[in-house]
């Protein structure tokens, strides 16, 4: 499930509808990273992206019969 979650991310990485986060030698851009059973996601603070993220884990949800705990 983790890694329908995370191409969702990627796709909204690559048409950029979100930024993620770029060290300071302005590296790779990091969206998400998953443990065993947790996501971790990382986002330019803004409330655009956070809304984003909001939807995607929503769909996700649905479309897995989950729901987040916010």
């Amino acid at each position: 499930m983790a890694e329908g979650l995370g191409r969702s991310i990627s796709a909204l990485t690559g048409s950029n509808s979100i930024k993620g986060l770029r060290g300071t030698n302005g590296g790779d851009q990091n969206t998400h990273h998953h443990f065993v059973d947790d996501t971790m996601l990382m986002g330019y603070p803004s409330v655009q992206e956070a809304r984003i993220f909001k939807q995607c884990l929503d769909q996700f949800g649905q479309a897995y019969g989950l729901e987040v705990n916010a």
